[in-house]
């Protein structure tokens, strides 16, 4: 009897982790913020611009998204956040940093069998070649990762065409060397720093694979579906930094979060003029309004 083929929930899933501080020696530590919103759109933009028939998701990387992720299959599955040699930072709750070394994660994703089904994973990470190789050994057949840091105007756009060449029934091979080419030409992003010097950073791995593979060659055009968490209320979604308040903005949404048994209806922010109050709150509003943390909702009364 033939095996019934199951079909994958996701064709693409996006995941974002972009934690506020992590925890060190019983010390609170801010993390560098990252622009997501402007690679989420670079993200989007290459699906709009492929019209292909898709199911995508964006969602916040936590551990119970990406073990959701591995129990509903999808074909490709990317990862934005920081990275270290040992591993990723995914969240936890309340921008608390959740880090992951490349055994966990290589667990995580096989969802408890034998073999992965996912086809490719890109992680838009620093050093993250680690994590890449994990991936791989979890029986991943096409891995894109990088060497080393990279500017992030390059990461940015290295994506947006790799993954409008994978959709436009190239290669990954030829996707990946695609993209490598754009970064090559581009200008370079800022003094000191060559585009010629950041695209040789980008890895597809296994080194010696067969990523001939067109993973979307099958894909009917047609319209996309957004599967991702829905955004209810009215929430500016931007972030400005405040110079080491990651610590503060972590300790009020702590108290803000009904989940820890909290029963604060109201939270008030009091200070002198100018050190940043209001920008505190719409970061706190954001930061929870981004991962749907309230059934409701939020909103911006000003």
């Amino acid at each position: 009897m033939d095996r019934k083929v199951v079909k994958k929930k996701y064709d693409i899933v996006y995941l974002w982790a972009n934690p506020l501080v992590r925890e060190f020696n019983n010390t609170l530590h801010p993390i560098t913020h990252l622009n997501v919103t402007d690679e989420k759109k670079c993200f989007r933009i290459a699906l709009e611009e492929s019209q292909k028939k898709l199911k995508y998701k964006i969602d916040s990387a936590t551990s119970d998204s990406l073990s959701h992720i591995a129990l509903t299959g999808c074909k490709v599955l990317h990862f934005t956040g920081h990275g270290a040699k040992g591993g990723l930072y995914f969240e936890a709750e309340n921008g608390l940093a959740h880090f992951i070394a490349p055994k966990f994660l290589k667990d995580l994703i096989m969802g408890g069998k034998d073999e992965c089904k996912i086809q490719l994973v890109f992680v838009a990470a620093c050093n993250s070649i680690n994590v890449g190789k994990a991936f791989v050994n979890a029986g991943i057949p096409h891995v894109v990762a990088s060497t080393e840091e990279i500017e992030d105007t390059c990461t940015k756009k290295f994506m947006q065409h790799f993954y409008l060449a994978l959709l436009s029934s190239r290669t990954v091979s030829e996707a990946f060397k695609h993209a490598v080419n754009l970064v090559r030409a581009m200008p370079d992003p800022a003094d000191h720093v060559k585009s010629t010097d950041e695209a040789a950073k980008f890895i597809l791995l296994p080194p010696r694979g067969d990523h001939d593979k067109r993973i979307f060659q099958q894909t009917s055009e047609g319209n996309l579906t957004d599967m991702s968490p829905k955004l209810n209320g009215r929430i500016n979604q931007t972030h400005r930094e405040l110079t080491s308040r990651g610590s503060y903005q972590y300790k009020l949404m702590n108290v803000l979060n009904r989940r820890n048994n909290n029963n604060y209806k109201v939270v008030n922010i009091h200070g002198p003029k100018g050190i940043g109050k209001t920008v505190l709150a719409e970061n706190i509003a954001s930061y929870f309004y981004e991962r749907s943390s309230f059934t409701d909702g939020g909103y911006f009364i000003d």
